[in-house]
C-alpha cells in the first residue's frame, strides 16, 4: 500500500507527459508544458533526495577497496598503486588515503562443512571453583594457547566422556584428615532488671 492510498483511500492519478501534440488553445499548451516541466523537476529532486539518503545509509559499507600492490614510492607522502585497467581513477594516492591490508587468515581445520567447531580438549591448564560449579581452563587440540576457554567441568565431562579430568587437574582445597571447624557464639549475659 502506498502512502497516498493510505491517506486518501485511492490510488494516485497517473500523470502522463503532454508530449508534442499541439492543442488549438494556447493556454492549454502552456499549462501542459509547465506541468511537464514541474514533473521533470520533481523527478530530479526525488533522485537527489534518494542519493542523499543512500549516502547516509551506506555508512557501514566498506570505505576502502583493494588490496593493490604498491608500484612506486613518489616523494615522502605519496604512493603509486598498481590498479586494474577497469578503474578510472588516478593511480597516485596520498598516504592518508591508504590503509595497510589485513592479510588473509585461513579458516582453521577444526571447522566442518556445516561451520561447526570440531575440537577435542588437549589439556587442563587451571581449575577454579565458582559458586555454581567447578570451571576449568581448557587448552584445545590444534589451537594456539590464547584460544583456551573456561568451561564448566560437568558440561566438559558430558561432551567428552573419554577425557578424564582427574588426571589433568590439580585439585584445590585442603586435606581431609582434620576435623571440620565449627564456631558457636556465646550468648550475651542477661543483665538484671533494676527496679
Amino acid at each position: 500500500m502506498t502512502p497516498f492510498k493510505a491517506v486518501y483511500g485511492r490510488d494516485p492519478p497517473t500523470l502522463t507527459r503532454y508530449g508534442s501534440p499541439m492543442s488549438p488553445i494556447d493556454a492549454i499548451d502552456t499549462y501542459l508544458q509547465e506541468r511537464d516541466d514541474t514533473l521533470q523537476l520533481l523527478k530530479e529532486h526525488l533522485l537527489a533526495a534518494q542519493s542523499k539518503m543512500k549516502k547516509a545509509n551506506e555508512k557501514l559499507s566498506p570505505r576502502y577497496f583493494g588490496p593493490y600492490p604498491i608500484q612506486e614510492h613518489i616523494g615522502q607522502v605519496a604512493y603509486k598503486l598498481e590498479l586494474p585497467n577497469s578503474i578510472t581513477i588516478h593511480l597516485v594516492f596520498h598516504i592518508s588515503q591508504l590503509r595497510e591490508s589485513v592479510y588473509y587468515q585461513p579458516i582453521p581445520g577444526i571447522l566442518t562443512n556445516a561451520w561447526e567447531w570440531k575440537v577435542t580438549p588437549k589439556d587442563i591448564l587451571v581449575i577454579r571453583n565458582s559458586s555454581f560449579d567447578t570451571e576449568v581452563l581448557v587448552k584445545w587440540a590444534d589451537l594456539p594457547d590464547f584460544e583456551a576457554t573456561w568451561e564448566l567441568a560437568s558440561s566438559l565431562h558430558q561432551q567428552f566422556p573419554n577425557f578424564h579430568l582427574q588426571d589433568k587437574v590439580k585439585h584445590m582445597g585442603g586435606n581431609i584428615d582434620n576435623a571440620p571447624c565449627t564456631y558457636a557464639r556465646r550468648k550475651k549475659a542477661q543483665s538484671p532488671i533494676s527496679q
